[in-house]
């Protein structure tokens, strides 16, 4: 029994995520267009592979500094621009949830996103978090 969970534990340990530098080609075709759709004149610095025996993911790095996230199939989960002007573009942001923020926190922009199958996240440049249903309807502010 002692030796089945030494196996197990040794699996998981030699297949943990590992996080490997790609040719910006070998994304996804949909993490390829969502790029050059959404962040026209930034190229990408850093492409890499997330994988691990569940799951295959991929982290993007463009010159601004913007960060995406996306999943195997080239669906974008996270997007951070923390360090780029005027937060994450309005094209990716849900109209429910802009006129939230524009509601609710005038003056705040979106510096990060993300969502998954139930809720979308959202980070204000005042450091407030919110949380919204995948439908955009505002759920909470998360602390």
């Amino acid at each position: 029994m002692l030796a089945a969970v030494a196996a197990v534990i040794g699996i998981f340990a030699f297949n943990a995520k590992a996080d490997t530098p790609i040719n910006p080609a070998d994304l996804p075709q949909a993490a390829r267009t969502f790029i050059t759709a959404t962040f026209p004149n930034d190229p990408i610095v850093l492409a890499e592979r997330d994988k691990d025996l569940l799951r295959t993911e991929y982290s993007v790095e463009l010159q601004s500094g913007a960060e995406i996230d996306f999943d195997a199939k080239g669906d974008w989960e996270d997007v951070s621009c923390k360090r780029v002007a005027g937060g994450v573009p309005a094209s990716v942001i849900p109209q429910k949830v802009k006129e939230y923020v524009a509601a609710n926190y005038p003056g705040q922009s979106i510096v990060e996103i993300s969502r998954d199958k139930r809720k979308i996240e959202v980070e204000l440049s005042s450091d407030i978090d919110l949380e919204f249903d995948i439908n955009g309807r505002f759920l909470r502010v998360d602390r």
